[in-house]
């Protein structure tokens, strides 16, 4: 069974490549239909009748500036088009913990059930291979790699400093349970945490897992990609991607023409003129190891 996980820290991009990706007719992909319905075979029918029409997964998945998140209300029409999805239900479902303690740490019966769903939705999505993104999965990749040895990862990596100023700026942070301290930011707050410092380190522990797990996996089997060059270079960075996830980007003769829909650009670095050089040094005490290894600094 081909299939690639993305991951990459929160706020990095994950959604926007996912979604990029998946307008490709050959990529399948878990949707919303999955998350909702993890236990049927339905969810994939209904994703395979808009494989082939990408314009309409345009009109759904993203607005009308290229972004991929939507912060209003989708039509109900809109909303009836199945869109990738993280699907947490479906490894819940199969009673795997958001933090596996190590690949050994969830039962045969677990691990064969995530196995057969994921044969399932492949099988009855079509496609030729199976692309699945979800945050937690950042803490997963040695046991996924162990139910799935065939398997291939992508790694989509942004500076840090762009992940904390981003994740300052969602209405889901302050509430949002950090699996690192298991509370939530606003209850940090209220003990004398200061929040930048806070969406610094949450950078930082996440890519202390990304870079554990992934120590384990063959090279051939890890491909890194840049958000900023993404961005910079999408067409030659997405057609390199899919070649490494084993789909040719020539065979969707509509793919180049959905991206360009997208007008995707570098972003304008927002961090460096909204924070003060005080904020500024702060964040970079906390993220200097970590961006140094990734090459940011």
């Amino acid at each position: 069974m081909p299939i690639v996980f993305l991951i990459g820290a929160g706020r990095s991009g994950t959604t926007l490549l996912y979604k990029t990706l998946s307008l490709h007719q050959n990529v399948a992909y878990l949707s919303n239909y999955h998350n909702k319905y993890p236990h049927t075979i339905l969810a994939s029918g209904i994703e395979r009748v808009f494989r082939r029409y990408p314009g309409i997964k345009l009109k759904s998945w993203f607005k009308d500036d290229g972004s991929a998140y939507f912060n209003r209300a989708r039509e109900l029409y809109i909303k009836a088009i199945p869109q990738p999805a993280e699907c947490e239900s479906v490894y819940q479902r199969c009673g795997v913990p958001i933090t596996p303690a190590d690949r050994q740490d969830v039962s045969a019966q677990s691990r064969e059930c995530l196995r057969r769903t994921f044969r399932e939705i492949f099988r009855y999505t079509g496609g030729a291979v199976l692309l699945s993104k979800r945050t937690a999965n950042n803490r997963r990749i040695g046991f996924l790699q162990s139910i799935f040895p065939e398997a291939k990862f992508v790694h989509l990596v942004r500076d840090g400093r762009g992940v904390a100023y981003s994740l300052l700026r969602v209405n889901w942070w302050a509430d949002h349970i950090l699996f690192w301290s298991g509370m939530t930011p606003s209850q940090m707050l209220a003990q004398g945490e200061d929040a930048i410092d806070l969406a610094a380190r949450n950078w930082v522990e996440e890519m202390k897992y990304i870079e554990q797990g992934l120590a384990g996996v063959a090279a051939t089997k890890v491909c890194e990609l840049r958000y900023e060059d993404f961005l910079a270079h999408p067409h030659a960075q997405l057609d390199s991607l899919l070649r490494f996830m084993g789909v040719e980007p020539s065979t969707d003769t509509h793919y180049r023409a959905s991206v360009d829909a997208l007008m995707l650009k570098p972003e304008k670095v927002k961090w460096m003129t909204a924070w003060t050089d005080e904020q500024k040094a702060r964040v970079l005490s906390i993220q200097k190891d970590t961006l140094a290894r990734t090459g940011y600094l």
